[in-house]
């Protein structure tokens, strides 16, 4: 097969993969973006490896289901129905740590992907759920560690965890539910650095906009939406560099958010100035007013604050199409590379890339489980396979240029 041919069968594809995403993301949802659709497995794997399946499925069920071949729509509902179910089990898990918890700790808050779920954006099916994510304040960590491993759960430690900022669990097996799913919690104290400004800034914000949610009998304290639209703004394009694991979530959060509430704009653009995350939150309100129809009144008030709005757009454009790639893609690496950082770190960053260092670390209970990192000759060109080269070099040099202009320093 030519280089041609490839390059134009790629096209196609991630344009019929485009259109799923906007059935799914775009303000509402538009049975025309499924008309032209005929590679239905590939967009298939691609919706369920980004975790969009569940939000499709969701908008799908109010449509013209006859769009979607049969054996479609069963894979798609099967993940719908299992993300559900999970969820669910999630909320029962939630119900008993916070009920045990919240007698003891008096400033705990539940955020992310389970905060909207209590908050009502999402039904339970739509939001993918891998763990649950907690503040803690002025609560001393032994003892929380205790009182946790009380509740069933196993402390465990990652290669990139800050021990000043959070502490990760693992909920054991039972005899009961827990056979059935794993729960994996998060505790936060502090946030990593960002751009080299305090993760404290991002602790106080929460603290200081928060809200009391009624569900089930339980009340629950969760961060206002203009916390979470800024957490799932930087969730996607800062703590995570441009990695598409996270990217697709953080923009179906912000989209979803954006379309059902007023937001404080002077709040989620105060944030962003204190941490140098402008140029970040400029790309993501970008995109989802751009690409899926959701106007943020926010741009305006951007372009205001920002010199380099030519800067903003083409690098949303190019990270747009670079991640409609059928294979997950990740920026997270390159970032490290191109970005500000001291030649140490460089050299870190291209030692763990190329394979020369062990890679991700994970222990539980002081036994340790390795990932390796793939060779970096193997993963440049998978990356040349999945994007033709013209657009990965093109894709690179403009990042080089975003990093840059804009004087950002990814977390290290």
């Amino acid at each position: 097969m030519s280089a041609h041919f490839k390059n134009m069968r790629s096209t196609e594809l991630k344009k019929e993969i485009e259109n799923a995403v906007l059935f799914a993301l775009y303000r509402s949802p538009e049975p025309e973006f499924l008309k032209n659709i005929s590679r239905w497995d590939e967009v298939c794997r691609f919706l369920i490896s980004r975790k969009l399946a569940g939000r499709f499925f969701h908008r799908l069920q109010n449509s013209n289901q006859s769009l979607v071949p049969e054996s479609v729509y069963s894979e798609l509902k099967q993940v719908y129905q299992l993300f559900a179910v999970k969820n669910q089990l999630f909320l029962k898990e939630l119900e008993r740590i916070w009920s045990y918890l919240e007698k003891e700790i008096d400033e705990l808050m539940i955020f992310k992907g389970m905060g909207l779920i209590i908050s009502g954006f999402y039904h339970l099916g739509e939001r993918y759920q891998v763990d649950m994510d907690f503040l803690v304040n002025n609560f001393p960590r032994e003892k929380l560690c205790s009182l946790v491993q009380e509740l069933g759960y196993l402390s465990v430690q990652h290669s990139d965890q800050f021990w000043w900022s959070e502490e990760h669990f693992l909920l054991k097996g039972s005899k009961g539910a827990g056979d059935l799913f794993s729960v994996f919690l998060e505790f936060h104290w502090d946030f990593k650095p960002i751009n080299q400004t305090s993760g404290r800034e991002l602790v106080e914000a929460l603290l200081s906009n928060q809200e009391r949610i009624e569900r089930e009998g339980r009340t629950y304290v969760i961060p206002t939406a203009e916390i979470q639209f800024y957490l799932s703004a930087i969730h996607g394009s800062a703590l995570h560099p441009f990695d598409s694991s996270y990217f697709w979530v953080s923009l179906m959060d912000l989209s979803t958010i954006a379309s059902k509430v007023s937001l404080n704009l002077d709040l989620i653009l105060d944030l962003a100035k204190k941490q140098r995350l402008i140029e970040h939150l400029a790309v993501m309100i970008y995109l989802i007013g751009k690409k899926l129809g959701v106007e943020v009144p926010i741009r305006e008030r951007l372009q205001e604050s920002l010199d380099q709005n030519e800067l903003i757009e083409k690098t949303a454009e190019k990270i747009w199409q670079a991640f409609l790639s059928p294979e997950p893609l990740s920026l997270a690496n390159f970032s490290l590379l191109m970005a500000k950082t001291p030649w140490r770190e460089k050299i870190k960053a291209l030692k763990e890339f190329a394979g020369i260092s062990r890679g991700e670390k994970v222990e539980v209970e002081n036994k340790s489980i390795t990932a390796p990192r793939p060779q970096l000759l193997r993963a440049l060109r998978r990356r040349f396979q999945l994007l033709n080269n013209k657009e990965f070099i093109s894709l690179v040099w403009q990042m080089a240029k975003f990093y840059r202009k804009t004087n950002f320093r990814p977390i290290l």
